[in-house]
Parts: C-alpha cells; structure tokens; sequence
C-alpha cells in the first residue's frame, strides 16, 4: 500500500529547498539555517496548521471545586473549543462561553454558588478558563479543545499519526515562511509573499475537510 508519509529528515531538506538554502540530501542545514532552526520552524508551522484548521481534537476532564473561580486547561490544549458538564447524566453541554471584565473576577458577580453556567478566558492566562459564578459543589468539566501536534525532532521519524500522511507534503511550505519571515530580508519579500501564498492555500485546503478528520476524540463519562 502506497505511503505518502514523509520522515523529519525529508521536510528540512524540502524545507530548506524552498528557502533557497539547500545543499543535497546528505546535508540537513543550510548556509542561512541550522538544522535546529529547521527543526523549531517545522514545530512551529504544525501548530500554526493545528491552531488554524482546529484539526486536531480532544476531550478532557477537568475537575471543578467548591468556591473555585478559576481552572489550569489541559497541558496539551492549545484552542479551548467549548467547556461544559453533563447535567443528571444527560449528554448536554450546558455552559455557554461570556465576557467578563476584571473587576469581575476580584469582586461579587464572580463568587456565587450555583451550577456553573458560563465560562470565559478574558484576563487569565491563556492556559486558564474561569467558571461563572463558582459551583456549589464539586463536579467535573468537560473540555473540547484543539491540541497541541506532538513536538518533531528526530530525523529518521514521521509526524504523529493524528497528522495525516497527506499532509507531510506541505508542512514544507509554513516551515520555510517562518524562516523567510524571521530572516527579514527585503530582498526576499516576493518569495515570502508566494510561500504565504501556499501556505495560506494549504491551510484552506483542510479547513474543509476538518469536520471529518478533526472530530473529538475520547469519550465524556456519564
């Protein structure tokens, strides 16, 4: 069965060749880039594809408690994409996402206790979600959420299989627009300007598709 999947040692190179910067496939660095610069620009361009095309999905529990007005987001989340709880074992999302300003958050609205029924992120970290008010007890949350791409360094492996073969082709092109850009080197702004391009076609590509390949994976329990 033919395989589209392309090793890390591969994309540097493919990487670096549309960079202007490559020297053969013996040779994973370029004049310009070190092969770590290659490395951290190709994790880079996976999170940029991750964050843009919401493809990567996931469920997560969250444990709430009494009085608790604010939360740590799963360590891989990188998008929350809706937060909510299972109401007397039924399937509903019942949280519904609000702004708050910050006198919210250090003064009375915030700390009543009842069933939580609105969350927000404005003025947190953002590795942090906040429930209004409080819960009155404790119970759990549940969050869908875009995650992070597993981080990519070693030559001779693929991407993570929640990345699509299809795919590994074109990690090449937002790769190379993080170097060309960081450079900042007018000389290369027509180049940029056709690998954004690219890109940007790429990432609209799998805007499409996502709602097949990209749905929520793991199980809420009731």
């Amino acid at each position: 069965m033919a395989t589209h999947r392309i090793l890390l040692r591969d994309v540097i190179n493919r990487a670096l060749k549309c960079c202007g910067d490559y020297f053969g496939t013996g040779y994973i660095a370029g004049q310009t880039w070190t092969r770590a610069q290659v490395i951290l620009a190709i994790n880079h361009a996976l999170l940029d594809w991750a964050d843009r095309t919401g493809f990567l999905r996931k469920i997560d529990v969250v444990a709430l408690a009494d009085g608790t007005k604010t939360y740590s987001l799963p360590d891989d989340c990188l998008r929350p994409i809706r937060i909510g709880f299972y109401d007397d074992n039924a399937c509903t999302w019942v949280s519904r996402p609000t702004t708050i300003t910050l006198q919210d958050i250090s003064s009375r609205p915030i700390t009543g206790d009842a069933s939580p029924q609105e969350h927000f992120t404005e003025f947190l970290e953002y590795s942090k979600f906040g429930y209004q008010p409080t819960v009155g007890e404790d119970i759990n949350a549940y969050v869908s959420y875009v995650r992070e791409p597993t981080y990519w360094e070693d030559e001779a492996t693929y991407p993570e299989d929640g990345i699509p073969t299809w795919f590994h082709k074109d990690i090449k092109w937002g790769a190379a627009l993080v170097l060309l850009t960081e450079l900042k080197a007018d000389a290369r702004k027509a180049k940029i300007t056709y690998i954004k391009g690219r890109w940007d076609k790429v990432i609209n590509r799998m805007k499409t598709i996502k709602d097949y390949h990209g749905h929520d994976h793991g199980m809420v329990p009731l």
